[in-house]
């Protein structure tokens, strides 16, 4: 009986799921390297120069290395999406919309698995002291002003390590696990020299990169003699989404 019911289920959960009321799909073939997803409060959202690999982690909300088996056009072919959402639908289901977007128009099947992978543990350098200041702001959800992620600079007012974390998972591209045992709400700066900087000839870098300078520590240093805190790296398993399925939209 359940394995019959099994796929009944699985239609009547995909019939509910948020959905765009229509939705238009056209390829770009502009070459631009820039791809924006616009949710303006009219209720129709666009999806410039997009591929299907940005779609999906921003859709079911992951990092690029947690999406593995994907196609390689995935990453080549570029869309135009315009997709209206259903009056007084909320923009907190709009990466729901795109899951289902992707399932009609992609023929998208994932499913999410470990897979054993370098991560980097967050814990507080040998023989040494966090500088971080103790902080009685408290900021819900921590986002700007908060929390600012820049090229060269992350900073937080009333932040946990766990939002920390997850700003260095976005600079390092990889799991960044808390191991610093600090449980508390801190003030921060973090200044470092990204690494497109330092490889950079110097007087192109000044140029380009008027405050950041090349010769400065790398996010990794910086932590430590900035913050007292230091990541070594280890493998874990780690949870990431497989493509199972992925196919190229028709255009209407």
């Amino acid at each position: 009986m359940v394995k019959i019911l099994a796929p009944i289920a699985l239609a009547l959960a995909a019939a509910q799921a948020p959905s765009f009321d229509v939705a238009s799909i056209r390829p770009n073939t502009s070459g631009l390297p820039q791809m924006v997803i616009r949710t303006p409060p009219s209720g129709l959202v666009t999806a410039t120069n997009v591929t299907a690999a940005m779609l999906i982690r921003y859709a079911h909300e992951v990092q690029q290395f947690r999406v593995v088996n994907a196609p390689e056009w995935a990453t080549v072919d570029h869309f135009d999406i315009t997709a209206r959402m259903p009056e007084g639908a909320p923009a907190s289901a709009i990466p729901a919309m795109f899951r289902s977007l992707l399932a009609e128009r992609f023929n998208l099947a994932v499913h999410r698995e470990p897979h054993e992978m370098s991560v980097d543990i967050l814990s507080i350098a040998p023989a040494g002291t966090p500088r971080l200041t103790p902080s009685t702001t408290r900021c819900e959800p921590v986002r700007p002003p908060c929390m600012r992620v820049a090229f060269g600079r992350i900073s937080g007012q009333g932040v946990t390590m766990r939002d920390l974390v997850a700003a260095l998972s976005l600079l390092t591209d990889r799991v960044v696990i808390d191991a610093t045992g600090l449980s508390g709400r801190y003030d921060f700066s973090l200044e470092y020299t990204p690494d497109a900087v330092a490889m950079m000839d110097p007087a192109n870098a000044r140029a380009e990169f008027p405050r950041i300078d090349p010769t400065g520590p790398s996010p990794k240093t910086a932590l430590k003699e900035q913050l007292g805190l230091t990541m070594q790296s280890e493998r874990r398993p780690v949870e990431v989404l497989v493509v199972d399925r992925l196919e190229r939209p028709t255009e209407n």
